[in-house]
């Protein structure tokens, strides 16, 4: 051993050194599992995300299909100048096509006359959509803008 070296030191030099390691292999864990941690959550979000517009697409496609319930009621509607005979019959050979639609419903001006099926509907015949409170504002809404004065899309 030299003069300038004595075990003292040298045991500081050796500690410092397991000191700087153990540093070093903290600082490595930590940043690795930070990245780890990051790649989880954006591959989450990225799966949450693709969730999301799985069920976005699949209320749209019900909503499509309630719709062109309503699309075909309407040609029915236009075709029969306001009225649509047999209407029931009418419905019962329609609602087949229209699995998530409930009920058909024909309201000439806004008071329903006509429902299929009838049974659980009754309640509905006479109601008046466009003055109910609760529905009014919604049953109008297709009236006002049927009426609007510009034709077409808005750009």
């Amino acid at each position: 051993m030299s003069a300038d070296s004595s075990p003292r030191q040298i045991f500081n030099r050796s500690s410092l050194l397991v000191l700087l390691v153990f540093v070093l292999a903290a600082l490595t864990s930590a940043v690795w599992i930070w990245q780890t941690e990051r790649s989880r959550l954006a591959s989450a979000r990225l799966a949450a995300q693709g969730l999301a517009q799985d069920h976005a697409r699949a209320v749209k496609e019900q909503v499509d299909r309630a719709l062109s319930a309503t699309y075909a009621m309407a040609a029915l509607v236009q075709q029969g100048r306001g009225k649509v005979d047999h209407f029931d019959e009418v419905a019962a050979k329609m609602a087949p096509f229209y699995p998530g639609v409930s009920v058909l419903l024909l309201a000439p001006d806004g008071v329903i006359q006509n429902a299929f099926p009838l049974k659980g509907n009754e309640k509905a015949i006479g109601l008046d959509l466009l003055k109910d409170p609760m529905m009014g504002r919604e049953a109008r809404l297709p009236v006002t803008v049927a009426s609007s004065p510009w034709p077409g899309h808005l750009s």
